[in-house]
């Protein structure tokens, strides 16, 4: 346990010989444990496609549910951050609710699995981008170029075009329309992607600036899930059970740093209640594996009686399910910017100009 939170030291070195974001156990969850994780319950999944219903579930529980949920625990934990963005835990969730069961409805469901495939390669590979950018940062690296932005999204943008040309009409169990792309297409697109990162590899010296091997993950992720992995749910798995366990884990790290060692007692600041107490004592480095428990615990209670009270009054759970996704989406692009002074100096990050300093994890 105290190998995975003591925090790095100076000459401390992590996965690939870059600096480490927090410990060297934190570091090879994050760049190899959660990978094979992905990679190793989608292979199972493509082998038994009985077993992926089964795989499905277990990644809602364990990491979907609970992944979601961590978006709300900064709020939790930060009076501040309630107290600036308010708005997105008011107003927001109602209105993209409601936009989104009424396009269901209206419109199809298909409109709401296609917007949810799109959507979350953007997202996906947002999260990637910002982890990345927090590695290269803590590695005190040079600000990326644009042909290394490139190289970042050749993989992902591929990998998507790649996965439409394949023209899947069933996503989630739910019916989808990809976008029409002809084969010849998905073919070029993956030959431009893999000259996009021969370009950017030809004028580095290796993987320099400490992010190499969260980029050679992330590389690895989107082409195993949307190009190597024949059908499109199963390929989905890849992507999506890594990246809730990447933030899960980076979300708690933030939180564990921002204000782990804030009072947490009620009344001792401004705004602490008893949730915002609870969330702090939780965020306690040796607390780790409560705080997970809790979280996958409470985020598990509350779906269930979000699923139990929507069957009772025969609404879509696929629908809510999505616009509670979509929402998440949104907040998560508002609240994780490492343009942020505030939150790149909570994560011990040094300061970088505006312009170079690009979003973190969520989207």
């Amino acid at each position: 346990m105290t190998a995975l939170v003591t925090p790095p030291t100076a000459s401390s070195v992590g996965v690939g010989g870059a600096p480490v974001m927090r410990s060297l156990n934190y570091d090879r969850m994050l760049l190899v444990w959660l990978p094979s994780l992905a990679v190793g319950a989608a292979t199972i999944a493509a082998a038994v496609p009985a077993a992926t219903s089964a795989i499905i579930l277990a990644n809602l529980w364990l990491l979907g549910y609970h992944h979601v949920g961590a978006t709300f625990t900064r709020f939790i934990g930060d009076p501040q951050l309630r107290a600036d963005r308010r708005g997105l835990l008011t107003w927001l969730p109602v209105l993209v609710l409601a936009l989104t069961v009424a396009a269901g409805v209206l419109i199809g469901q298909w409109l709401i699995a296609t917007t949810y495939f799109y959507w979350q390669f953007f997202h996906y590979t947002r999260q990637s981008w910002g982890i990345e950018e927090a590695f290269r940062r803590k590695a005190g690296g040079e600000a990326p170029t644009q042909l290394m932005k490139a190289a970042f999204w050749a993989v992902p943008v591929a990998g998507v075009v790649w996965r439409s040309s394949q023209g899947a009409d069933r996503f989630l169990n739910l019916p989808i329309r990809l976008l029409p792309v002809p084969t010849v297409v998905g073919w070029a697109a993956l030959v431009v992607a893999a000259g996009v990162i021969a370009a950017w590899l030809a004028t580095k010296p290796g993987l320099a600036g400490g992010a190499g091997p969260a980029f050679l993950t992330h590389v690895a992720i989107f082409g195993i899930g949307y190009v190597l992995m024949p059908e499109i749910t199963v390929g989905w798995l890849v992507l999506n059970i890594w990246h809730n366990g990447q933030y899960v884990s980076f979300v708690w790290h933030t939180n564990n740093r921002s204000f782990g060692n804030a009072p947490d007692q009620v009344g001792a600041e401004p705004g602490v209640g008893r949730a915002t107490a609870a969330m702090r004592w939780l965020s306690r480095s040796t607390r780790w594996p409560m705080y997970m428990a809790v979280s996958i615990v409470a985020s598990g209670i509350a779906y269930f009686t979000l699923d139990l009270s929507l069957e009772a009054v025969g609404a879509s759970v696929a629908l809510v399910y999505m616009g509670i996704n979509f929402h998440h989406y949104v907040v998560d692009g508002l609240i994780w910017k490492l343009r942020s002074p505030k939150l790149a100096a909570n994560l011990g990050l040094p300061a970088e100009s505006t312009a170079a300093a690009g979003p973190t994890p969520g989207v």
